[in-house]
């Protein structure tokens, strides 16, 4: 939720109805994108008025991307900040990376990032916390079980290592997500350096704010996004 102690500036800026849902959704309000939609989703499901459905339903999962790509351009850009030399494998051929991930493809590669100089295998998951049945009463369950899964995932790929990057929709970084952001945060001395040492605010100044409110502001617009689309596809139907 660090978005919402940003100093306004050129690149924090959300546009008014992004912010607007994102204090919805942070205060567990009903979604403005959601208004007019009818009490049914197309997929016959019951729709609730905080997006909690939309967040689930098979229809729409595809507009998540949007999403994790946003925080996935974070993630390589701190990661660049630690000196890491990065491949951007979701972007490549399956080929370039079968190598050392046969079961699946990780958005992000730091060669030789790991201490014995092995790959580490990044990537990015979203996890709702509303479809966690323990999340509001155990903290970051939701991004427990979305690290387990992508490890099971990916399978072993030793000497490598799999590191998922959870951001729970509710805006907590996962344990391995928040160990590897501190990880990139000592290695740069918490400096910004270029144009992103321009930008830094007051409430911006150092990696660590300036990173947490940008990967904040990536999960509002991404999330907001999905329920804006979903949304205009709702009410199309019913015309």
């Amino acid at each position: 939720m660090a978005i919402f102690a940003a100093q306004p500036s050129q690149h924090f800026t959300m546009h008014p109805v992004d912010f607007i849902n994102a204090v919805q959704l942070a205060c567990r309000a009903p979604t403005s994108h959601l208004a007019g939609c009818g009490d049914r989703c197309i997929c016959g499901a019951h729709l609730d008025a905080y997006g909690d459905h939309i967040m689930s339903c098979n229809l729409f999962l595809f507009l998540r991307t949007t999403g994790h790509d946003l925080v996935q351009e974070e993630v390589a850009k701190m990661s660049r900040y630690a000196g890491h030399a990065l491949s951007w494998d979701s972007k490549k051929a399956k080929a370039r990376s079968v190598g050392y991930s046969p079961h699946h493809i990780p958005d992000l590669t730091l060669l030789h990032g790991a201490p014995d100089k092995s790959h580490v295998l990044i990537d990015v998951v979203c996890p709702s916390v509303v479809h966690v049945a323990a999340a509001a009463a155990f903290p970051l369950i939701a991004a427990d079980a979305a690290e387990g899964s992508k490890h099971e995932m990916f399978g072993d790929v030793r000497p490598h290592k799999v590191l998922p990057f959870a951001v729970e929709d509710g805006g907590a970084l996962g344990r391995e997500a928040k160990t590897f952001f501190h990880t990139c945060k000592a290695a740069c001395a918490n400096q910004l350096r270029g144009a992103d040492y321009e930008r830094q605010t007051g409430t911006a100044r150092g990696y660590s704010n300036f990173f947490f409110q940008s990967i904040s502001a990536a999960n509002y617009r991404g999330l907001s996004h999905t329920l804006m689309i979903a949304g205009d596809t709702i009410r199309a139907s019913h015309l």
